[in-house]
């Protein structure tokens, strides 16, 4: 049947907190899934609550009757949620310790936080509301799991319980979790930047997140390796070159190729150099188009 209650839970243990019991021990095998709806009036995770746990009996008073195992209800609702009901289903089968024992008796839900002992004290007193709590047989409702609809300008792609944001080539993605003003800052596709005071002998560009590659102040002759990663076909990549003071020489693996422009070979000291490079897939080239150097 049903039935419902907010009750407050201070102590921890298999047998201690809230409990439920049929009037008499039904058969474990009519039934596929237990349901019912949790409201938590404050966060558990806010109250530092680790384990929100409920466990089954083979009989239907508390006491010695046999222990069926226990399912981490954590796994099954939002324990972070505050002042909102959520339905919970769990299928009977994972209460499967003893599974000699063909019927259930009752259920207990219990709290737990680190520290805390079988009938300490430890945990402060923590309110939870149980309601609308079934054995349900036949093929049982799935487990509660959020969804969003996902659209692609206003037509409908599908259903899912998480985004996954992948940046193009070359760029990146920056998302910021901010817990105390409960948001996420987004910014999809940045460029990906690497900046660097001098490169050394030689720098290797990683396409896969790099678009704009900038040299302070380069204080040696240097070479730009093969680039690493998979360029896509017209993805851009920048260079900005500044030496230390001094001319510096450079040079660029085979994959980049000179089209329609004149590539120095060094820098003039003291002047910024700006190199515009586009990937060719037909010919697997980086194609050199644009150089510009500071007046």
């Amino acid at each position: 049947g049903n039935a419902c209650v907010l009750a407050t839970i201070g102590q921890y243990g298999s047998r201690r907190g809230l409990s439920f019991s049929t009037s008499s021990p039904v058969s474990r095998s009519q039934y596929v899934t237990l349901s019912f709806r949790v409201n938590f009036p404050q966060s558990l995770i806010d109250q530092n609550i680790t384990y929100f746990r409920m466990w089954a009996y083979g009989d239907n008073t508390p006491g010695d009757g046999p222990n069926l195992g226990w399912v981490e209800l954590g796994n099954y609702c939002d324990m972070s949620l505050a002042d909102t009901w959520q339905l919970v289903n769990i299928p009977t089968a994972l209460f499967n310790q003893n599974l000699s024992v063909d019927v259930f008796g009752y259920f207990n839900w219990t709290l737990y936080r680190i520290g805390s002992t079988p009938g300490s004290a430890i945990n402060p007193t923590v309110d939870i509301a149980l309601d609308d709590i079934k054995l349900q047989t036949g093929s049982g409702p799935q487990i509660s799991t959020p969804t969003i609809d996902v659209l692609n300008r206003g037509t409908a792609v599908g259903a899912t319980s998480r985004l996954n944001f992948v940046p193009i080539q070359g760029h990146t993605n920056r998302i910021v979790d901010n817990p105390s003003s409960n948001d996420i800052s987004l910014q999809l596709n940045a460029p990906g930047v690497d900046v660097y005071t001098t490169v050394g002998a030689g720098i290797t560009p990683n396409v896969s997140s790099i678009s704009m590659i900038l040299i302070n102040a380069q204080d040696q002759d240097f070479t730009i390796n093969l680039p690493s990663g998979s360029p896509t076909d017209g993805q851009k990549l920048l260079f900005r070159i500044l030496d230390d003071g001094t001319s510096r020489l450079f040079g660029f693996n085979v994959t980049f190729r000179v089209v329609g422009i004149t590539l120095p070979t060094a820098t003039t000291a003291g002047k910024v150099l700006y190199i515009g490079c586009i990937y060719n897939a037909n010919a697997s080239k980086w194609d050199i188009i644009a150089v510009t150097e500071q007046a």
